[in-house]
């Protein structure tokens, strides 16, 4: 009999580029049926067994959108603590362990899946796309421009975000740890 895994390995990746003179990331909403239906989200998916956070991101993104990433950034890893979760289509799902990843060089024909459609989102307006709790978060994470690296955790109980913690690390050594409850609002 084989164990039920704690947490699944996935990754994601924020992919910036200009487009004209604005910054925008690639994004894509999530269809009817679908895991967090109606969520706008970066790219990324599960890690095959046996295979990298960088492998996987690259096979992702290029299965999802046609594109190649050329040199991905690690980022952070967060994360989601889904014991105490239920999500909008009234599942429970096991945790994720994700490795996020930002990206400003592609190549490549950029495609449409019968699920995906691949969005140009004005980096402005990221904030106002109906995205997870936990993903603008990720976001803000990433601003934090004085960290090379992050560490994150995100929790929830029931639908509703309930406590964050984050650690930043710094150039030069400083480690700067933050956590935050939220109210269920």
């Amino acid at each position: 009999m084989s164990a039920t895994p704690h947490a699944i390995l996935a990754t994601l990746c924020y992919l910036v580029s200009e487009r004209g003179d604005v910054l925008s990331t690639l994004m894509h909403e999530r269809k009817a049926g679908e895991f967090q239906q109606g969520s706008w989200l970066a790219f990324g998916g599960k890690n095959n067994r046996g295979e990298s956070g960088e492998a996987c991101i690259q096979r992702e993104f290029k299965e999802e959108t046609g594109l190649s990433l050329i040199n991905p950034v690690l980022r952070g890893k967060v994360y989601f603590d889904n014991r105490e979760r239920v999500f909008p289509e009234g599942k429970m799902y096991p945790d994720n362990l994700v490795d996020v990843f930002e990206c400003s060089n592609y190549t490549g024909t950029m495609k449409n899946t019968l699920t995906q459609v691949p969005v140009w989102v004005p980096n402005d307006r990221l904030t106002q796309l109906n995205m997870p709790k936990g993903d603008l978060l990720i976001l803000d994470w990433m601003k934090n421009s004085r960290a090379y690296y992050f560490s994150g955790v995100i929790r929830y109980k029931g639908e509703y975000l309930s406590q964050s913690e984050v650690t930043f690390y710094h150039q030069g050594g400083k480690v700067e740890r933050i956590v935050k409850d939220y109210l269920q609002t």
